[in-house]
Parts: structure tokens; sequence; C-alpha cells
């Protein structure tokens, strides 16, 4: 008689196991690992031989941060967006020096190639630069014809 009560005790705790793992298998979803609303991160694509640079644009606090790492920079600033274009105004270059940060405000008198200000076309996830860079000012000829274009991918 000690054994039937023990049988029926392991036979009602198998299928309350079974039902406690319906429950729970039934109530978990798939999330998928989104990055806050707030932060959408944009990837360069055929960047060659050097590391991509990273478009990130944050929406609170409107701003954006453009990383470069083969040269150790990111500049920071404001955008706004008009119809399909992405618009980058420049704040300040920081630059990773053996000795810690550098933080320098820029101007529009600055002519290094990465702090120009920066007009890139919407596409879908894309974004496609339509800076007019000219090269006639900063660099001399024959080198001052390059047409120099960036494509970012967005990061999902």
């Amino acid at each position: 008689m000690g054994e039937h009560i023990e049988c029926k005790w392991i036979i009602n705790m198998k299928i309350r196991l079974i039902i406690i793992s319906c429950i729970i298998l039934s109530s978990c979803s798939v999330h998928k690992q989104t990055y806050s609303p707030y932060l959408v991160a944009y990837e360069e694509v055929n960047a060659g031989p050097i590391p991509p640079a990273y478009i990130f644009l944050r929406t609170r606090p409107q701003f954006f941060e453009l990383y470069c790492p083969s040269i150790y920079e990111s500049i920071l600033g404001k955008y706004t967006i008009h119809n399909d274009t992405l618009i980058l105004s420049l704040d300040m270059e920081v630059l990773d020096g053996s000795s810690g940060f550098i933080v320098s405000k820029t101007t529009t008198a600055d002519t290094n190639l990465t702090i120009i200000p920066k007009k890139l076309l919407i596409s879908k996830d894309r974004l496609l630069d339509t800076t007019d860079y000219d090269f006639k000012d900063i660099l001399p000829e024959p080198f001052n014809d390059i047409k120099y274009k960036r494509d970012f991918k967005r990061i999902k």
C-alpha cells in the first residue's frame, strides 16, 4: 500500500511538472536586442583597409558622434534633418593623444577633412555622403581632384 501511494505521488508530481513547464514555455517570447530608441548607429561600408568610421545619432538630446578609430578621433556636434538630407554641424573634436584626450572646439576656418560640415542623403537604412569637399584649398595639384564620398549602413 505504501508503494501504491508513492507511485501516485510521483505521477502527480510529473503531471504538475509538465503543466508548469508548458505554462512557462508558452509565456516566453523572443525579444530582439536593440539599441535605445534614442540612439541610431551607422557603420561605414567600403572603408578599404582601414577600420570603418561610425556615426551615432542621439535623439535625446539631439546630437551626433562621428567616430574614426583609424585616426583615434571623434567629432561631436548637432544635427538637423531637412527632407531626405542629414546635416551634421560640428562643434568639438576629441583626439586620443598619448597623454590623454585632447578636446578642441572646431571653427569654420578649420580645413581638416574630418571636421568639414557634412551633408548625408538618407536612403532607407543608408547614409550617402553628398558633401561638396573642396580640396583645391587643402591639397596641391594633382591631389586636389579626389572624389571623397562615404557610405554608411545602419547597424540593426
